[in-house]
């Protein structure tokens, strides 16, 4: 059975509960493939708060955890907004709330004074960081205490004006990779490492994340025009790389399309929600070239995998991006049927039980962090910010 009793830790202190059994889930056809979800799909979202919760440890890189903590503020909406079909679960959805919140609040005692964090592994990467301060406007969502925001606002303007400060804010709009071994040597302007490039390389997914999600966000809290015009100028940037295929430029040695298309989307999602009409235009744009390509690399099971194991593991976030596709007008062919196709591949029992999503290990744990979203997501039946 894949979801049977669970032991819960809401970030500390444990308890067991009975989880539901997805039992006979929908296949996802287009004809609801953007419909709120029913009873089962609801207990899948469900599972992945408690399993999450009740991790023994965070997970050690930030990123992942940040994803997490962001799957949990948006689940915790959900489960409320969506899942009246079920039992009210107050506590679960606050004990989800309160464990990103804790999250959040670590981020803002735990940032360096230059405005950065420690990623939890060798190097200083800039999307890393943004993926981690984007917990910020997810707890917004997720109506976190308002007198939290100021403290969140406060941190994520420290990061941006630090990466401006270190060099990587690019004139073109652009953001950098970030420092290869964590901090900036003294004197240094720029850092080299062989496998990624140059410190200042402009990066696809840093100026989706920092540059346009996190510069959108600040905007939307602030007002400020100089937040609006870096997050466009990244926006723009994103938009100019696409190439005639569809597809965005990778960077390194391991790193694969579909997980820069994730990200980059993500940021995408930002522009649309935070930057007005303007943005709307650029993305809906853009997705004219970008989502036939994607379209055509998912698989029949409704997944995405291309034979690049950490390309998959990233691919959940393809999904939000098609939910926002799927109700634009005009409609893009084709989008809709994938959203049908990806509801079954995350909300089928067998599915989930054959490829081990609950298991441990490295990439499973990505793809576990970034899914959290994206079940919410499909549960309420909209794209999740």
């Amino acid at each position: 059975m894949l979801l049977g009793l669970l032991a819960v830790e809401s970030c500390g202190g444990r308890r067991a509960i009975q989880s539901g059994d997805p039992g006979a889930v929908s296949n996802g056809v287009a004809s609801r493939a953007l419909h709120p979800a029913g009873a089962a799909e609801c207990a899948v979202l469900r599972a992945w708060m408690r399993h999450t919760l009740a991790r023994p440890k965070p997970a050690t890189r930030l990123f992942v955890e940040g994803y997490f903590m962001r799957g949990l503020a948006a689940s915790s909406s959900a489960l409320q907004t969506a899942c009246s079909s079920l039992a009210p679960d107050r506590g679960l959805a606050d004990s989800a709330r309160a464990c990103a919140q804790t999250f959040a609040d670590s981020l803002v005692h735990t940032q360096g004074a230059n405005g950065l964090w420690a990623i939890g592994y060798e190097g200083g990467w800039v999307a890393d960081m943004a993926a981690a301060v984007a917990v910020f406007g997810a707890l917004e969502a997720a109506g976190v205490a308002p007198e939290k925001l100021p403290a969140y606002e406060s941190a994520a303007a420290h990061f941006v004006t630090a990466l401006e400060h270190e060099g990587l804010v690019l004139p073109s709009g652009g953001v950098g990779l970030g420092w290869p071994l964590g901090e900036k040597a003294a004197g240094a302007t720029r850092a080299w490492r062989s496998d990624v490039g140059w410190s200042d390389d402009e990066y696809m997914v840093s100026t989706a994340l920092a540059g346009i999600e996190i510069h959108a966000w600040l905007f939307h809290r602030t007002q400020d025009d100089k937040y609006r015009a870096r997050a466009l100028a990244a926006l723009r940037v994103t938009v100019s790389r696409l190439k005639t295929d569809g597809s965005l430029p990778t960077r390194g040695k391991q790193e694969g399309p579909l997980q820069v298309a994730a990200y980059v989307e993500e940021g995408w999602l930002a522009a649309v929600a935070w930057l007005g009409p303007e943005a709307a235009v650029l993305v809906r744009n853009a997705a004219a070239t970008h989502v036939p390509w994607l379209l055509g690399l998912q698989g029949a099971d409704g997944g995405w995998n291309n034979g690049n194991p950490g390309d998959a593991a990233r691919t959940p976030q393809l999904v939000n991006y098609l939910l926002w596709v799927a109700q634009q007008t005009p409609a893009i062919a084709g989008a809709e049927t994938a959203v049908g196709r990806a509801r079954h591949y995350y909300f089928d029992a067998k599915a989930l039980r054959a490829r081990a999503f609950f298991a441990d290990g490295d990439l499973q744990e990505i793809h576990r962090a970034l899914a959290g979203r994206t079940l919410a997501a499909l549960v309420t039946g909209r794209y999740v910010q």
